[in-house]
């Protein structure tokens, strides 16, 4: 697990102290660095302290915030500037508010750092396509993100092209150019990846994998798997552990 933070050091310690022996935390010391970090790394969520900032600058913070691909996690005392970002960030990116003193003992802090909804097979899948997505313009290469790993669903390749600020045709034409599929395909992969994990799950039905993944029915569900793993659903739930689901279809977004 990667977290970027931009944090004062009292709770960045204990962040460290939460956080498990194989996860990555990196920290920023103003806003310019934190969000040099987060547009050119892959993270699974941004960690902030809207304190950090002066009331002035509060509202630049906050834009910049909303357009994040990545889940926030506002860690903050309750004041009145951190109730203002707790207010506006609610109906974009927000996944949970830590408040400083109260629910911040390394142990509380790790459980809720567990809870936090990490899209590991679309991370995962990113990660494999690193140098790709790294040459694409910055809009395309923040929607790319989003697709795979952001808190918010990206639904549609109409969605995926409003997000990179480009028509659907320089979408895939940026894709084409450094090796990567068209915009459909990244979009139906992506969204098949954060089906995955539900798919193993052997107590949910898949009429509620569909719903919680995304898909309008169990038959696009189904429709998905066969088109890019060739299996039928209950086939992979039965013999997930047999497969490296990345391998299975990181050929549907590749040239």
């Amino acid at each position: 697990m990667r977290i970027l933070t931009f944090l004062p050091s009292e709770q960045l310690r204990r962040l460290h102290l939460a956080a498990g022996e194989h996860d990555h935390v990196d920290t920023a010391s103003n806003s310019a660095s934190f969000f040099g970090l987060a547009e050119r790394g892959r993270w699974d969520f941004l960690v902030v302290d809207p304190e950090m900032v002066t009331e002035n600058d509060l509202p630049a913070l906050l834009c910049r915030l909303s357009e994040s691909p990545q889940p926030i996690i506002i860690y903050t005392a309750l004041t009145r500037i951190s109730a203002s970002a707790i207010a506006r960030l609610s109906a974009h990116v927000l996944a949970g508010v830590v408040l400083r003193d109260h629910d911040d003992s390394p142990d509380l802090l790790r459980n809720f750092l567990a809870r936090v909804p990490i899209e590991f097979f679309g991370a995962q899948m990113l990660e494999r396509l690193g140098s790709s997505v790294d040459a694409l313009p910055a809009p395309l290469r923040r929607a790319t993100i989003a697709a795979f790993c952001s808190f918010s669903l990206l639904r549609s390749t109409t969605e995926y092209a409003t997000l990179s600020g480009l028509t659907r045709r320089s979408v895939d034409r940026w894709l084409r150019r450094v090796g990567l599929s068209p915009a459909k395909w990244i979009v139906a992969t992506a969204q098949f990846l954060r089906a995955y994990p539900l798919i193993q799950s052997p107590q949910l039905p898949f009429a509620a994998v569909s719903r919680l993944s995304g898909y309008g029915s169990v038959r696009a569900l189904r429709h998905n798997s066969l088109l890019l793993t060739g299996n039928e659903l209950v086939f992979l739930r039965n013999n997930s552990s047999r497969f490296d689901i990345i391998d299975m279809v990181e050929g549907a977004v590749r040239i």
